[in-house]
């Protein structure tokens, strides 16, 4: 019994001892993260708070580093004035206090860009980010918003391109041919409700393109293409159900 006992209080000993251990190196490691994060405040740069956070970066003072590194971040940003400048700030805040700001100027370097490097590939994926994109010609524009997530909007463009036919040029209509054929947007459309199963409708972006060419005048647009388009347009829509959990529908 004597043994045992002496071998808890040596026990007790010990872990007494790793917790003044683990006190002393936390104690340590937080006096040297007090250092570092007063080495930035006194450089003052983005750069010198980069390095504390990641050295730090679920130290008590990391909040603190993102809020002062913030504003020097956004005037690096500016004075670099670049694409990926502007990204690398909202990238690091996205919902920073100059987020409107950097989103745009960088629309306003793209669109630069884009007067360059126009072509209706660089234009889409503009407007992807910017669906409202004032640089984007219009004929572009409504290429893009044939994967609306609105569907009156969907209609309307593929309304309005067919009649613009013999407007558009020869890359614009094979876009939209290109679209008909390999398009991967889709949309689910809520019927209704039966028994204990909702029945949804699933459309395609390729109807819309191919509805947009079934009446279009323009010489790019052969007999082959306006019965594909037509194909298309009268393919039965998809048709699925979703059954509410526990239940089974017939």
């Amino acid at each position: 019994m004597a043994r045992f006992s002496a071998q808890n209080t040596f026990m007790g000993k010990w872990d007494f001892l790793k917790v003044i251990m683990i006190f002393v190196v936390l104690a340590g490691l937080s006096g040297c993260a007090n250092k570092n994060f007063n080495k930035a405040k006194r450089l003052n740069t983005a750069a010198a708070y980069n390095n504390f956070l990641i050295k730090y970066p679920h130290h008590t003072l990391s909040w603190e580093a993102r809020k002062s590194r913030e504003p020097l971040l956004w005037e690096e940003a500016k004075n670099e004035n670049t694409i990926a400048s502007f990204d690398n700030y909202l990238k690091k805040y996205p919902r920073g206090k100059f987020i409107f700001f950097a989103k745009q100027k960088k629309e306003l370097l793209i669109c630069e860009y884009l007067k360059q490097e126009g072509t209706i590939k660089n234009y889409l994926l503009y407007l992807q980010q910017y669906p409202d994109g004032k640089c984007a010609p219009e004929k572009i524009r409504l290429i893009s918003q044939l994967s609306s997530p609105s569907e009156e909007q969907r209609d309307k463009a593929a309304d309005l391109l067919s009649k613009l036919g013999e407007e558009l040029t020869k890359a614009i209509v094979e876009e939209i041919i290109k679209t008909m054929r390999h398009g991967k947007e889709s949309w689910s459309k809520r019927l209704y409700r039966s028994s204990h199963c909702t029945w949804y409708e699933k459309t395609t972006v390729k109807k819309y393109a191919a509805k947009s060419l079934v009446n279009m005048k323009s010489p790019y647009v052969t007999d082959e293409i306006v019965r594909e388009a037509r194909n298309e347009v009268n393919k039965e829509k998809t048709k699925y159900r979703v059954t509410d959990p526990g239940w089974i529908c017939y």
